[in-house]
C-alpha cells in the first residue's frame, strides 16, 4: 500500500470506530482518543480515513446497528467493548463478517481484553483483539496494515488467530504521559454541538484493588495524568459547546490537590457560559476533606444537588474479602457528616451480595446507615466482570451467576455465595425494593424515623416487614411488579426506576392504599404519633414527574389537616406535638415555624412524556433516584392558605 502523504482522501482505506452507549447524546471520548492518537503516526494519517458511528442501545435495534455498520462499508471496524454493549456487538459480528469477508475487525475494551479464547474465532483471521490500553496498539495495528507485507506479530498487545493457532503478542506499555494523546475535544475529533453529555478524564489508573472492579486491574494501579492546562482548556471547550451534563471519569476525584483547582474552573465556566448544568464524579476514597471542599464548590455553583458515597458494604468481613479494607470506613462516615453539616444531599452506594456479606449484616447495615442520617441508599447487583479478581476467585467464594436476558449486554449477576443462598439473595432484593419505596422516595420515611428513634422497630426490620407483607399481598400491583423484576436475569439499568415510576406516578393512589393496609395491621399502629407520621408521609412522598398532579387523597386523615392542593404541592396543618420532631427529621427542607404549612413538591422534575418509550421514562426515574435530593419536598411557612382558583379542595381532618 502506498504510504506517501500524496494519497487522496478517497483513495485511503476507511476505519469505522463504533460506540454503543447506554445513555443518549454522549460524546464518544474513547473513539476520539483512538482516532486522535492514530493520526499522530504519519503512515496511518497518509493511508487511513476515519469515521465514527455513535448509537444509544435503548434506541437502536440489532438490525439497525448491523445496517449502519454495513452501510459504512469500512475496511476496518473498531469496537469499544463493555459489559453493557457486548451482546449487541457479538450479535453483529457474524453477519458483518459474512457480508464483508475481507474486512478486518478489532475489539478492545475492558470486557474483551485478555479473553481472546472467548471472543475470537479461528475461522476469521481478520478478527483481532486488543489486550490492554488501546491507543498505542490501535495505532500500531493500522500502521502494520498499511505495509505491503503485514505481520501482526509485530504489534504489541494484540491477540488473533493464524492458521488455527491463537497468537498473543507481548504486552503493550501504558502511556505514561497522557498528553501524548491529542485532545479529541480540542483537535476536532468530536464534533461540536452534537452532544449534550460528556466525559472528562484527567488521569488513568487506581491505587486500590477492589476485587469486583476492573478500574485498577484494567489500566493498572499507577496513576498517569493529563496536563492541568490541557484539562482546563477541555473544560472550557465543553462549556462553550453545549455540554449540559459532565461526568468526571477519574477513579478518585479529589485524590490530587489540582482536582480542587479543576473543580473551581468548572464552576467558573458555569458562571460564565451557563454550562454545564450538572457534574457527577466518583469521589476519592481516603481524602474526605478535599472531597468535601469540591462538593462545596460544585454546590455553590449549582452544579451538584447530591453526592454519592461509594461505601458498598458495612460488613467488615466483606470488606476484607473484596480487598477494600484498606479504605477507611471512618472516611465515609466523616464525609457523610461533612455533607450533612453543609446541607448537601448525598446517597450511599451498596452492593448485594458481596462475598462475606450475610442477610443479617446487610439488613443491619441498612439500619445503621439510615440511623446515621443518610438521605438515600442506592443498591447495585454484584456483577461478575471480566478481568477482575472476583472473577478469578469465584469458585473460592462459591459465587453462582445468571446471565441477564438483556440481549445487548453480557451482564453476569451473582445470585449466590458461600454466605447467601439463592433464596436468601432474593429476600435481599425484596428488602432492597422495600427500602427504595419506603425510605428513598419517602413512602414511610418520617414514620420509619419515629419508630426507630422510639426503639419500637429498627429501620431494617420495618423494611423487611413490608417486604413480607408484599409477599402475602401477591394481588397488589406493586407486589406483582416486584416479583416480576426479582428475577435478576431480567434486571436492567432501569429496574429500580421502573419501581419508582410505579409508586410515585403510575399507581400513586394504589400505593397509598397499600401503605395504609400495611400500617394499620401493625402492633405499633395504636400509637397516635405513629398515625400522625404516617399521614405526613402520604403528603411527603416525592413526585418524580412535574405533571403527575396533586389529587384529593382518599385516605381519611385524623391528625394532619390537608387544606388544599396548590400548583406545586399541598397546604396542610401539622399537629402541634409533631411540629418540632418533624422539623428535626426533615432537616433543612423543613423551615416552617407554625401553621399552615406549604409543602412544595416541584423543583427539578420533568414532565412524564407519553410519547417516549417506557424504557426512556424508567431510565429518567432511575436518574431521579440517583439525585433524589433535588426533588425532595420542602415544608415552608405560609401566612394564610392559598386562595388561587387553581387550588383543589382536598380531604380535611376527620372530627
Amino acid at each position: 500500500m502506498n504510504t506517501s502523504s500524496a494519497v487522496t482522501d478517497s483513495a485511503k482505506q476507511k476505519v469505522l470506530i463504533a460506540t454503543a452507549d447506554v445513555a443518549e447524546r454522549v460524546a464518544p471520548l474513547g473513539a476520539g482518543y483512538l482516532e486522535a492518537f492514530a493520526r499522530t503516526d504519519p503512515i496511518v494519517a497518509a493511508n487511513w480515513r476515519f469515521e465514527q458511528y455513535v448509537c444509544t442501545l435503548t434506541k437502536t435495534s440489532a438490525d439497525s446497528f448491523l445496517r449502519a455498520l454495513l452501510d459504512a462499508d469500512a475496511d476496518v471496524y473498531a469496537f469499544s467493548c463493555y459489559v453493557w454493549n457486548m451482546g449487541m456487538i457479538k450479535k453483529s459480528l457474524g453477519p458483518l463478517l459474512r457480508e464483508k469477508p475481507d474486512a478486518r475487525v478489532i475489539l478492545g475494551g475492558p470486557q474483551v481484553m485478555h479473553h481472546a479464547g472467548r471472543y475470537l474465532d479461528p475461522r476469521h483471521e481478520g478478527l483481532v483483539l486488543c489486550d490492554g490500553e488501546g491507543e498505542r496498539t490501535f495505532k500500531e495495528y493500522l500502521a502494520e496494515l498499511s505495509k505491503a507485507e503485514c505481520d501482526l506479530t509485530r504489534v504489541k498487545g494484540l491477540s488473533f488467530y493464524r492458521e488455527g493457532e491463537l497468537i498473543t503478542t507481548g504486552p503493550q506499555e501504558r502511556i505514561r504521559d497522557l498528553d501524548e494523546i491529542p485532545s479529541p475535544y480540542l483537535n476536532g475529533y468530536i464534533q461540536a454541538g452534537c452532544y449534550t453529555n460528556a466525559h472528562l478524564e484527567t488521569n488513568r489508573g487506581c491505587p486500590f484493588k477492589c476485587q469486583y472492579c476492573y478500574w485498577g486491574g484494567a489500566v493498572g494501579a499507577k496513576v498517569n495524568k493529563m496536563g492541568e492546562e490541557r484539562v482546563m482548556d477541555e473544560i472550557t471547550w465543553l462549556a462553550e459547546n453545549g455540554i449540559m451534563f459532565l461526568f468526571i471519569v477519574d477513579a478518585n476525584w479529589g485524590m490530587l490537590d489540582r482536582d480542587v483547582r479543576l473543580s473551581e474552573h468548572i464552576a467558573a465556566c458555569r458562571e460564565k457560559y451557563g454550562l454545564p448544568l450538572e457534574v457527577a464524579f466518583c469521589s476519592s476514597k481516603n481524602t474526605p476533606q478535599r472531597v468535601s471542599r469540591i462538593t462545596q464548590i460544585f454546590r455553590a455553583a449549582g452544579l451538584l444537588s447530591t453526592q454519592s458515597i461509594a461505601l458498598q458494604t458495612m460488613s467488615e468481613q466483606a470488606l476484607v474479602k473484596v480487598s477494600r479494607d484498606n479504605i477507611k470506613r471512618s472516611t465515609y462516615e466523616q464525609l457523610q457528616k461533612d455533607l450533612n453539616a453543609q446541607g448537601i444531599s448525598s446517597f450511599i452506594e451498596l452492593i448485594w451480595p458481596l462475598p462475606g456479606e450475610t442477610f443479617e449484616t446487610f439488613q443491619s447495615g441498612i439500619t445503621q446507615l439510615c440511623a446515621s442520617g443518610t438521605e438515600s441508599l442506592l443498591f447495585y447487583p454484584l456483577l461478575l466482570l471480566n478481568n477482575t479478581e472476583l472473577d478469578n476467585n469465584k469458585y473460592e467464594y462459591g459465587l453462582i451467576t445468571v446471565r441477564t436476558q438483556d440481549p445487548y449486554s453480557e451482564l453476569e449477576h451473582v445470585i449466590q455465595s458461600k454466605e447467601v443462598s439463592h433464596e436468601t439473595c432474593i429476600e435481599g432484593w425484596r428488602l432492597i425494593f422495600s427500602t427504595i419505596v419506603l425510605y428513598n422516595v419517602r413512602g414511610l420515611y418520617t414514620l420509619a424515623h419515629y419508630l426507630h428513634d422510639q426503639g419500637v422497630k429498627p429501620y431494617g426490620e420495618l423494611f423487611f416487614d413490608f417486604a413480607q407483607f408484599l409477599k402475602r399481598r401477591s394481588d397488589a400491583p406493586l407486589a406483582r411488579l416486584c416479583e416480576e423484576v426479582i428475577d435478576i436475569s431480567k434486571n436492567r439499568f432501569s429496574t429500580l426506576g421502573r419501581i419508582v415510576h410505579h409508586v410515585c406516578h403510575e399507581a400513586r393512589e394504589a400505593f397509598d392504599n397499600l401503605l395504609a393496609a400495611f400500617a394499620s395491621a401493625q402492633p405499633w399502629w395504636q400509637d397516635p404519633m405513629a398515625q400522625a407520621y404516617f399521614e405526613v408521609d402520604l403528603i411527603n412522598r416525592v413526585y418524580v414527574y412535574s405533571n403527575t398532579g396533586f389529587r384529593p387523597k382518599q385516605y381519611r386523615f385524623r391528625h394532619l389537616s390537608v387544606l388544599n392542593g396548590t400548583p406545586d404541592g399541598y397546604t396542610v396543618r401539622v399537629p402541634a406535638d409533631v411540629m418540632a420532631p418533624l422539623r428535626h427529621i426533615l432537616g433543612g427542607r423543613a423551615t416552617f415555624h407554625g401553621n399552615p404549612v406549604r409543602v412544595r413538591q416541584l423543583h427539578k422534575q420533568l414532565p412524564y412524556m407519553k410519547t417516549e418509550t417506557d424504557e426512556h421514562n424508567f431510565l429518567y426515574c432511575t436518574h431521579k433516584l440517583d439525585t433524589i435530593g433535588e426533588i425532595l419536598p420542602h415544608w415552608e411557612d405560609l401566612d394564610e392558605p392559598s386562595k388561587k382558583a387553581t387550588d383543589v379542595p382536598l380531604a380535611v381532618a376527620a372530627s
